[in-house]
């Protein structure tokens, strides 16, 4: 099996404002023990001109809007509560005209199908669905090989909205969160609105630096695909356009929450309020939260092995953005990610492995493979991390 070098800490550094931890790639922390995402949250809530940042927008959308009602903007969409926030703001807000991509998930839940649905009947929307059999095939070498389930599902959602804003001659793409910013890592990135071309194709690469067809190659290797399968056209649909024709086009990439204060439990009560969005009946597995990544069956596979490969979980991210936006304390979060986090995704499971054509005898293989030495011990027949979140 190929493996992508995650060098992790040996000594886990917690932060002393949320539970981030060093584990998580390229975060980074102050003197006083403060990770990046921490700092920027600060900045966000107590610093930042909201009203002057969206004065910018303003001006803007006037620079880019239409005079006769034609797309001009694109919205990278899956119909989750985030998307459902930026199409809304611009349309209504604003005055523009989305177009909203969506390249669509492995397997729908069906609650993520009802939300596009309604989305959708609210706003322009494409929807790429990949031939099930390759993207299947496709998601099993990246689960198997690289211990990430959704990278094909990456490739797509990144490549295919350029592709579409390059053929509708549309320059504007606007991304709702600057992961950076709300996440932590990257912090050279995190106060800036507009993503350049060039870290918009570095993005592309960050997993896997020849993209889909490193995980094409393995395919033909294992005999999982066969030599042709390079030929076929609807591969470049994984693929970004050459950086030279984008370049030429000069279509222009920002985060919406550069402009707009961005707080994931607003942006769902707003989706809720004005696009009619649905959430579980209960919690999602591995965190506390009934509204975040509810379109894909894959995502609480996802998410458990984040928690494999790097120690810590859905529950750990989300419980540190509640912390930054005041809704919750850092010992409440303590506790939600000692509940939650490295839950098993067993709703889902059996369901994901037929799609991957996977044993669970060779599924606990391969998630044990990518348990690293220096976070995991084995004692007797389990493993267990060796640190807790404190």
């Amino acid at each position: 099996m190929l493996r992508l070098k995650n060098r992790l800490k040996k000594k886990v550094q917690f932060c002393t404002g949320c539970v981030n931890s060093n584990l998580r790639p390229r975060l980074t922390f102050n003197t006083a023990g403060l990770c990046d995402a921490c700092q920027f949250a600060h900045r966000k809530h107590n610093e930042i001109n909201w009203k002057k940042r969206e004065e910018f927008l303003k001006e803007l959308c006037k620079k880019y809007r239409s005079k006769d009602g034609s797309h001009d903007v694109l919205v990278p969409t899956s119909g989750g509560k985030d998307s459902c926030y930026v199409a809304h703001r611009l349309k209504y807000d604003f005055k523009m005209n989305p177009l909203c991509v969506s390249w669509a998930p492995a397997i729908y839940t069906d609650i993520g199908w009802t939300n596009l649905k309604k989305f959708s009947e609210h706003f322009d929307t494409i929807i790429y669905i990949p031939n099930r059999k390759t993207h299947s095939i496709l998601t099993r070498i990246a689960f198997e090989e690289f211990g990430d389930p959704f990278q094909p599902w990456a490739y797509g959602q990144q490549s295919y909205p350029i592709q579409i804003a390059k053929r509708f001659n549309i320059k504007l793409v606007m991304y709702g969160e600057n992961q950076d910013a709300e996440y932590g890592g990257g912090k050279n990135k995190q106060y800036r609105g507009e993503e350049t071309l060039k870290e918009r194709y570095d993005n592309q690469s960050l997993r896997v630096k020849k993209g889909v067809d490193t995980l094409i190659d393995i395919g033909v290797k294992k005999n999982l695909l066969d030599k042709s399968f390079r030929k076929n056209k609807y591969l470049e649909d994984y693929r970004l356009p050459t950086y030279s024709d984008v370049k030429d086009s000069k279509i222009k990439f920002y985060f919406f929450s550069y402009f707009s204060k961005w707080i994931p439990q607003h942006n769902y009560y707003y989706a809720q309020q004005y696009l009619n969005f649905k959430t579980g009946e209960s919690r999602s597995q591995g965190t506390f939260t009934s509204y975040t990544s509810l379109d894909d069956k894959l995502d609480e596979l996802y998410y458990y092995m984040q928690y494999i490969k790097f120690g810590f979980g859905r529950a750990t991210s989300e419980a540190s953005i509640d912390v930054r936006d005041g809704f919750i304390s850092r010992k409440e979060a303590v506790n939600l990610v000692k509940l939650y986090d490295g839950e098993f995704p067993s709703f889902e499971i059996d369901e994901v492995l037929k799609y991957m054509n996977i044993t669970k005898k060779n599924f606990v293989k391969i998630v044990d493979s990518f348990r690293s030495k220096a976070i995991w011990k084995k004692k007797g027949n389990k493993w267990y991390l060796k640190f807790k979140v404190q």
